[in-house]
């Protein structure tokens, strides 16, 4: 029994720390948006496009996969993937879950709802603050029932 309680304490503790380092990743990243993200910005990505640049990041935040920044000539844009592939359902769990591990840090969040760009639909949980802003999103595209889960830190002077 008391091997039982002490890994669900652990288990506890493992997921309370995930969720304080995912909230804290974010706003450092939120916060260095101002410089560019000069401190998170690693090595640039090869790119045709010579207006604008892909750079890999120093960090993934805790939980996500793939992080970059993005430069275009309006400015610059941290971009995570938390979730890919996931029912709408399950989208719209892990969007609540990001808001409440987010929302000590970021709050309120304005909710934009159905906006459509190139064949994608897209749900949108904004912040703004200063010229930076943080936006969650649930991206699904025709009448795929499928949708990702992204974050977006943007600064556009």
């Amino acid at each position: 029994m008391r091997i039982v309680i002490l890994l669900l304490v652990s288990l506890l503790a493992i997921d309370l720390s995930a969720q304080s380092n995912f909230a804290d990743q974010v706003k450092n990243i939120f916060e260095d948006a101002s410089n560019n993200f000069l401190k998170y910005r690693g090595t640039p990505k090869p790119s045709l496009d010579t207006a604008s640049a892909y750079y890999n990041t120093t960090i993934v935040i805790d939980g996500t996969t793939e992080n970059h920044i993005f430069k275009d000539q309006s400015g610059y844009m941290y971009s995570v993937l938390i979730k890919d592939w996931v029912s709408k359902k399950e989208a719209k769990k892990i969007v609540d879950e990001c808001k409440i591990k987010l929302k000590d840090k970021f709050w309120p969040f304005k909710e934009q709802k159905g906006k459509e760009f190139k064949g994608t639909h897209s749900d949108d949980y904004i912040f703004e603050k200063n010229k930076t802003t943080l936006t969650i999103c649930i991206v699904s595209s025709g009448n795929n029932k499928n949708c990702i889960v992204t974050l977006h830190i943007s600064y556009y002077p």
